[in-house]
């Protein structure tokens, strides 16, 4: 390719040729319900927890996979993104409990 005055410019690159989602957004779905539950912490509604629960299963469970799907073993595959998504689901869970007994209000 060239431009006006000659120079070559080099050819856009796609920088996901698949159509997959970038890395950080499967991060962020695996943290969104860290995200979600802190604000919620003051109101003490017990039908919520059920929900934020199934969040995380499904968000953690959702990002564990995502994140591995550049991977061709497929058993590697499975047993990495069961792996990623246990992490994830402890990490919203213990984020949560560390902000909730810091006393910090939102």
């Amino acid at each position: 390719m060239q431009n006006d005055s000659g120079n070559k410019t080099p050819a856009p690159v796609k920088p996901n040729p698949e159509g997959r989602p970038p890395k950080f957004l499967w991060l962020f779905c695996a943290f969104a319900p860290s995200l979600i539950a802190i604000p919620m912490l003051n109101a003490a509604v017990p039908a919520l927890a059920p929900l934020l629960f199934g969040l995380n299963v499904l968000c953690s469970l959702s990002a564990g996979i995502g994140l591995v799907r550049g991977i061709t073993s497929e058993i590697a595959r499975f047993f990495l993104g069961l792996f990623l998504a246990g992490i994830f689901f402890v990490l919203n869970v213990m984020i949560v409990i560390f902000v909730g007994c810091s006393h910090i209000r939102y």
